[in-house]
């Protein structure tokens, strides 16, 4: 599960990459809107309702993202670790991405369908789609409310005209690298998500382990493969089987009982006759002496 890990790694530092660009975007944008709004001696509440507008659009998906990284990583050390549950847990963000990624897919899926279905935006004076449809007083859209301060024309507004039709570097740079960030990391993030679905993996993170075994006290069963208790397989001879001899296989024999110096292979010492041993009479009977030599 090691690769497994390595990707989601991986998709982690994708994503933070996007996230630093968004930053990078966010601050770029908002100089401009200072710039744009000195140019052209823009409203208050429209530089106001602007900056607001960029600082919710990159702190919000930049706040899910950082948590989605923070996540993907938080996992990793004990997924390597073999823990089932940073497995669950590492596959919980990955399929609400893919998820997202799919509800994404769906509603792009719409928009060839409101181009070419005739849809238009009454926000600028458009007629709608029913030709027979009531005009509302009260709508911003309405003809009759052009140049009203509280309703403004985004259309006419120097302002915002400047503002979107002025070429950025940095906006065309993150909308080029953004999404192509964002499908890496979501491939890596569903390739680490199969390698854990694999079988392989059950054997890796759900490992079966053998129940320990005890030998059965007297008169119960013995475990299944081992021999009946007092019985031996055939080839064995009845009763206990024999101990391994003194000192182990290859040693040196044994030496014998009394004289240290006897060995097995020349014999032990006889044991001198009963004429030469010396009766005492406060205890048992005695060996004499050895001759001395000479």
């Amino acid at each position: 599960m090691t690769v497994a890990g390595w990707l989601l790694l991986a998709a982690a530092a994708v994503l933070l990459v996007d996230i630093a660009l968004q930053v990078v975007y966010a601050i770029s944008y908002h100089n401009r809107i200072d710039r744009i709004a000195a140019l052209t001696r823009a409203a208050p509440d429209e530089v106001t309702g602007e900056r607001l507008g960029n600082m919710v659009t990159t702190l919000i998906p930049g706040a899910l993202a950082l948590l989605l990284v923070i996540w993907l990583a938080a996992c990793v050390p004990p997924l390597l670790r073999g823990r089932n549950v940073a497995r669950i847990f590492a596959l919980i963000p990955v399929g609400l991405t893919l998820l997202c990624c799919a509800g994404q897919g769906a509603v792009a899926s719409i928009i060839p369908l409101l181009i070419f279905g005739g849809l238009t935006d009454p926000m600028i004076g458009a007629p709608p789609i029913d030709p027979d449809f009531p005009t509302d007083p009260d709508y911003p859209g309405d003809p009759d409310y052009r140049g009203d301060p509280d309703y403004p024309d985004y259309a006419e507004s120097d302002f915002y005209g400047q503002l979107y039709s002025e070429s950025d570097p940095v906006w065309d740079t993150v909308t080029l690298l953004s999404p192509v960030l964002v499908l890496i990391a979501t491939a890596l993030a569903a390739g680490a998500a199969v390698l854990l679905l694999l079988p392989s993996a059950n054997r890796y993170f759900s490992a079966r382990r053998h129940l320990p075994t005890y030998w059965p006290g007297y008169g119960y069963p013995p475990p299944v493969g081992y021999p009946p208790v007092g019985y031996l397989p055939p080839g064995y001879p009845p009763g206990f089987t024999p101990a391994p001899p003194y000192g182990g296989v290859g040693s040196s024999p044994a030496p014998a009982f009394g004289d240290p110096t006897a060995t097995t292979d020349s014999g032990t010492s006889e044991d001198p006759p009963s004429s030469d041993r010396t009766e005492r009479a406060d205890g048992p009977a005695v060996d004499p002496p050895p001759p001395s030599a000479g």
